[in-house]
């Protein structure tokens, strides 16, 4: 029998969330929590964090992406797999450059959903049929001079969004993400943000 697993679900949707909790409890996985929103979830991960968080792309206010990386920031190390209608490659990129370990899409016989989240669970990276391959960024190197928190600066600021923005995202203070900025510049040689974002693409750092 396969190794009990937790996993919460983030959909606007509460229809979506009720039949995704059905399908998942009568396949032996525990549904810790359903969010309908981004706010909801990250209030229910500070009291209960799951082995995996299967997260919705399309949600207002705040969409998947954006999400999972307000995710990772505020709460460090996550397994987050998108499962979603979308069946977009560009989805699927920005998911990766967000973060998330894989991508699922709700057309997706559920056996094969559930596979994919005990596999996520397992620390593997599961990817959706309906969907080529992904080409995953490359990681950044050792000798990368920007740490892991300017990066997550750096991903916002090429999403055109503004310091205040940013600290909000972040839950940072306008004036440290001032301050990351200032030494993003200063490390990248770069005249402005659009420099530094293009940096970073360069190296992989980055996917547009």
């Amino acid at each position: 029998m396969p190794e009990p697993i937790s996993v919460a679900l983030v959909d606007d949707d509460p229809l979506v969330l009720r039949l995704l909790t059905d399908m998942l409890t009568a396949s032996g996985i525990d549904v810790a929590w359903a969010a309908q929103g981004a706010d909801e979830a990250v209030a229910r991960l500070r009291t209960d964090a799951p082995d995996v968080i299967a997260v919705d792309v399309l949600m207002p206010g705040q969409d998947g992406h954006a999400l999972t990386r307000r995710l990772l920031a505020s709460f460090g190390p996550l397994t987050v797999v998108m499962l979603t209608s979308l069946d977009d490659p560009d989805s699927l990129s920005q998911a990766l450059a967000a973060g998330a370990i894989g991508y699922l899409v709700k057309t997706d016989p559920p056996e094969r959903i559930v596979a994919g989240l005990r596999a996520a669970a397992a620390g593997l990276r599961p990817f959706s049929t309906a969907l080529p391959p992904p080409a995953a960024p490359r990681p950044v190197g050792s000798s990368d001079p920007l740490s892991p928190r300017e990066l997550e600066v750096l991903r916002l600021a090429a999403q055109s969004l503004t310091n205040e923005e940013i600290a909000e995202r972040l839950v940072l203070s306008p004036a440290t993400v001032k301050r990351h900025v200032a030494s993003i510049l200063a490390k990248t040689d770069a005249p402005d943000r659009l420099g530094a974002v293009m940096w970073a693409v360069r190296r992989g750092a980055i996917v547009l």
